[in-house]
């Protein structure tokens, strides 16, 4: 995809994708997505990783969980950074 990106190959594509899910749009929508923008920042994302860090730990008592689901948040955070820098 990141190819097509930069060959400039698919923006036909993009802008069908772009025309049929701005015909969505809606106030009611908007908010909805606001709050998935919300979620999805920093310090959600820090609050979710921390307490399902604690349930994990305390209420299941599943160690070996608890370490794959923390280096699974670094790995998705390096590879985020990564891509970043990649692209710009």
């Amino acid at each position: 995809m990141a190819v097509f990106v930069s060959m400039h190959t698919i923006l036909a594509l993009d802008g069908t994708i772009i025309s049929f899910v701005q015909g969505w749009e809606a106030p009611m929508l908007t908010t909805i997505m606001k709050g998935f923008t919300f979620i999805g920042g920093t310090t959600s994302v820090a609050v979710i990783f921390f307490l399902s860090l604690i349930i994990l730990y305390k209420v299941f008592n599943h160690r070996s969980e608890l370490i794959l689901f923390t280096v699974v948040m670094a790995g998705a955070n390096v590879l985020f950074i990564t891509l970043k820098l990649l692209f710009t």
